[in-house]
């Protein structure tokens, strides 16, 4: 697990805890790399019962499988207008949060858990 000096977790304004970093970030930083556990698609039922369905990720390959994202990887909030986005590694089974836009110091990182296709999600009705 790699990433920048600074990051913490912290209160989020209506979202629970969130990631922050105590430092300026440039567009196109690399915030965090996270290593993966790999869930296959025959497992993937067992996170939709547990408290793990709110923090998992859709993996690209195969369709069907997911992922637990460690470090803070899992506890990005999401945003439809993000200032992070999500890399997959597919070949070191890790994804990289890279920032998208400038962050101030104290801002909350946020990415977009539909993946840029702008989907509404179920917590945006609540």
């Amino acid at each position: 697990m790699l990433h920048v000096p600074g990051l913490y977790l912290s209160q989020s304004e209506h979202r629970g805890r969130g990631v922050f970093c105590w430092e300026d970030l440039k567009s196109k930083d690399l915030i965090e790399i996270c290593p993966l556990i790999m869930i296959p698609e025959e497992d993937v039922q067992r996170i939709h019962e547990s408290i793990l369905h709110d923090y998992y990720f859709e993996y690209p390959e195969p369709k069907g499988s997911a992922c637990i994202a460690l470090g803070y990887g899992c506890l990005y909030n999401h945003s439809s207008h993000p200032n992070a986005e999500v890399a997959y590694d597919m070949e070191d089974q890790c994804i990289h949060i890279i920032s998208t836009d400038a962050i101030r110091a104290g801002d909350e990182i946020l990415i977009d858990y539909s993946a840029g296709e702008g989907k509404k999600m179920w917590f945006d009705e609540c």
